[in-house]
């Protein structure tokens, strides 16, 4: 989720706090006046696994 200063700002976060999350990595600020929770490392393998375990637990007979 991308949010702008102003609606952090309306939500009590005041520009000194900004300043203070960004500099601990608990926000991004990509560009001036956006702000994102940063991302975790991406690993396609719980996901590759989850699939393949949806498959095998799908029904294999169609419609009554």
């Amino acid at each position: 989720m991308v949010v702008d200063a102003a609606w952090l700002e309306e939500r009590g976060i005041a520009s000194n706090l900004r300043a203070y999350y960004v500099k601990n990595d608990w926000l991004e600020q990509p560009v001036r006046s956006v702000y994102r929770k940063p991302r975790g490392e991406l690993n396609w393998q719980p996901s590759r696994t989850d699939v393949c375990r949806r498959i095998y637990l799908m029904p294999s007979g169609g419609p009554d």
